[in-house]
């Protein structure tokens, strides 16, 4: 091999090692990144402000991973005026209270993870004026139920409705790619229903 050839072949896994170990490292830092969290338990006094990290227990960060519900005095929470919230899921512990979540207008709500699990409790989800509430990467509605009062809730990716109630009262559901309506029930009201790409409504009650 010419000393030209050995050194393209060096530069080339050089670099290629390079690429793997930032690869990596972003992934670690992604993962570092995701923070879980419990709700304001009772008897603690907390706002209904769902986005203030000192609501939540540890406080110094609203959760993006996990978020955690139980027994709370402040049950009735909101996603203020255009706000932008993600995280991958909520687990609604045994025992929990019922509770309430508000989407109030142009906000948006983002599950990418495992979504919604309810072993107590329950809880509803209500997207007022152009507000989202979004599932994707493989969320999953769990048993939520879910009112779409002129807002909208969109299913992307491989995502499910799962055992959910969904009230289309003057909004709309959307599922798109390879989401699923699996065994959800539907009350469409005013409101629309629409599957696009391969998305399908599977065992759900229209």
């Amino acid at each position: 091999m010419s000393a030209d050839s050995m050194r393209r072949t060096l530069l080339l896994s050089t670099a290629t090692f390079v690429g793997t170990l930032a690869v990596g490292l972003l992934a670690e830092v992604v993962a570092a990144r995701a923070a879980d969290g419990t709700w304001c338990p009772s008897p603690q006094a907390c706002t209904n402000d769902y986005n203030t990290a000192a609501n939540w227990d540890p406080n110094t960060q609203v959760p993006d991973g996990t978020a955690f519900f139980g027994i709370s005095n402040t049950t009735s929470l909101t996603f203020l005026q255009a706000s932008t919230t993600s995280v991958g899921g909520w687990t609604f512990n045994n025992p929990a209270s019922d509770y309430e979540f508000t989407l109030e207008l142009d906000a948006a709500l983002t599950f990418d993870g495992a979504g919604i699990a309810i072993n107590g409790g329950s809880a509803e989800i209500t997207s007022t004026f152009r507000s989202d509430l979004i599932f994707e990467n493989g969320a999953t509605a769990g048993s939520a139920t879910i009112v779409n009062d002129r807002g909208e809730t969109i299913f992307n990716d491989n995502s499910s409705a799962a055992n959910a109630t969904i009230n289309n009262l003057s909004g709309s559901t959307k599922f798109n790619d390879d989401s699923t309506a699996a065994n959800a029930t539907f009350s469409l009201n005013f409101g629309s229903l629409d599957f696009n790409d391969n998305s399908t409504a599977a065992n759900a009650t229209i």
